[in-house]
């Protein structure tokens, strides 16, 4: 999620550029979520 800190953190540079940096910009590619209403439900239950 583009607001959360843990985002910000990963795209200050703080964590060296690897494969991260492609799966940060499609997540939903990474992701099986269909299973909840929203990205906010998926990544905090």
């Amino acid at each position: 999620m583009p607001e959360s800190v843990e985002y910000l953190i990963l795209q200050s540079g703080l964590v060296p550029p690897t494969e991260l940096q492609k799966i940060l910009a499609s997540v939903s590619d990474y992701v099986e979520a269909k299973d909840f209403e929203s990205w906010e439900q998926f990544f905090t239950l």
